[in-house]
């Protein structure tokens, strides 16, 4: 259906509404007026009346709120209300000919609105009524028959197009999760297209940087070179191992499940860093986490990380997330200040990670560090999938790096 479509239809449908409306008025009027065969009882005309004022209120509310809750469906008390006016205005004037419409507007409602048994009991009454004033008017059962067949058809034509329409209704909703899980299944894939050429780009280069750098240690202790200079090297393949780690984790996620990584040589066997300690494990706590990641940085960069509170803070199950602001801004701040000293704040709610290089921090756009935004980028979207609010950019203090939770 074109957005045009319901345009359309809106304007048929207040020309229907307002011609019931007037025919209801107007029947009972010739009910009552000059096409009267009879005088009228005062009684039953304020009876009439006052029964058909209550058929066009609910009538009309029934049209209002169906369109506010955009369904075509009447409620079961609207459908009941109806029905009791109809059998009260044709009680009251004896089912002048006039009126004969309105037992076939309820079985139509009815039809199209309930299930079979409740629409069958609502109309019952005032189809019954129709057929035996037809008979009593007429003198002939035939008419009688007639009409109580013709309502009958109408409720069961009501019932199956009713029927049909939900018919659809599930069909467009299975299809509808037919595309959204083909769509989830396309994305599967391209993620996983994505982990392995990650895997073949990242972790391939990461692994020769290991093994260069190993190597290089190796080449530095045998030729003598000073403590300082081993120290750095070794604090480097650490750096790189660990680099390594993450790379893996992100490919691991990306591919939903552990990377089998058979073409990646493994590192030459060498020290691991200046105190022989290995990395921490991934599931290590934060703080430890966080400690060791500066000490590599120290001593592989000589850059100083000052931590200002406390890590327990971030919630446990942000832990991970807090993990990647704190590479994603840690490695900022290597690429745009080098050596400058960073600075880590943590608060109830919030982590803020500053390069403290003043004037000094570079651009991230400059010809010596150009960046495609990415790492912010997919970092803002992360943080924000887990209710946080992330904010990156210079300041005059240096590169910061803002990280707010609502947890």
């Amino acid at each position: 259906m074109t957005a045009a479509s319901p345009m359309r239809r809106r304007p048929v449908r207040v020309v229907v509404a307002t011609a019931l409306v007037a025919a209801a008025v107007a029947s009972v009027a010739a009910a009552t007026g000059p096409l009267r065969t009879g005088p009228v009882p005062i009684v039953a005309l304020v009876v009439a009346w006052a029964a058909i004022g209550a058929w066009v209120v609910v009538f009309v509310g029934g049209i209002v709120r169906r369109r506010r809750e955009g369904t075509r469906e009447w409620r079961l008390g609207e459908l009941i209300a109806l029905a009791a006016a109809t059998v009260v205005v044709a009680a009251a004037l004896d089912f002048h000919p006039a009126l004969i419409w309105m037992p076939f507007f309820l079985v139509l409602a009815a039809g199209r609105s309930l299930a079979p048994l409740p629409a069958v009991a609502i109309c019952a009454l005032p189809v019954a009524y129709l057929g035996m004033e037809s008979w009593r008017e007429s003198g002939s059962p035939v008419s009688a028959a007639a009409n109580v067949v013709a309502a009958a058809g109408m409720l069961a034509y009501s019932l199956q197009r009713r029927r049909r329409r939900e018919l659809d209704e599930l069909a467009a909703a299975q299809r509808e999760v037919i595309e959204q899980e083909q769509a989830r299944a396309d994305a599967a894939v391209l993620q996983r297209e994505i982990g392995a050429r990650l895997h073949d780009v990242l972790a391939h280069t990461l692994s020769g940087l290991v093994v260069s750098l190993t190597t290089a240690s190796l080449q530095a202790r045998a030729e003598g070179a000073s403590p300082q200079l081993q120290e750095r090297l070794d604090a480097s393949t650490d750096l790189a191992r660990s680099g390594l780690v993450e790379a893996r984790r992100a490919v691991e996620s990306l591919r939903g499940g552990p990377v089998a990584d058979r073409s990646t040589p493994a590192p030459a066997p060498g020290p691991r860093s200046a105190s022989g300690e290995s990395a921490p494990a991934d599931d290590a706590p934060l703080t430890a986490w966080f400690a060791e990641v500066g000490e590599r940085l120290q001593r592989a960069a000589g850059t100083q990380v000052r931590l200002d509170g406390d890590l327990t803070l971030v919630p446990g199950e942000l832990a991970g997330v807090a993990r990647a602001v704190l590479l994603e801004s840690l490695t900022n701040s290597l690429r745009h200040s080098p050596g400058a000293p960073i600075d880590v704040r943590v608060r109830a709610g919030g982590l803020t990670v500053v390069s403290a290089a003043g004037e000094r921090v570079a651009a991230p756009d400059s010809g010596e560090h150009p960046s495609g935004h990415h790492g912010i980028d997919g970092l803002r979207a992360r943080v924000e999938a887990a209710g946080g609010h992330l904010v990156a950019g210079p300041e005059p203090a240096g590169w910061t790096v803002r990280w707010e939770w609502s947890r």
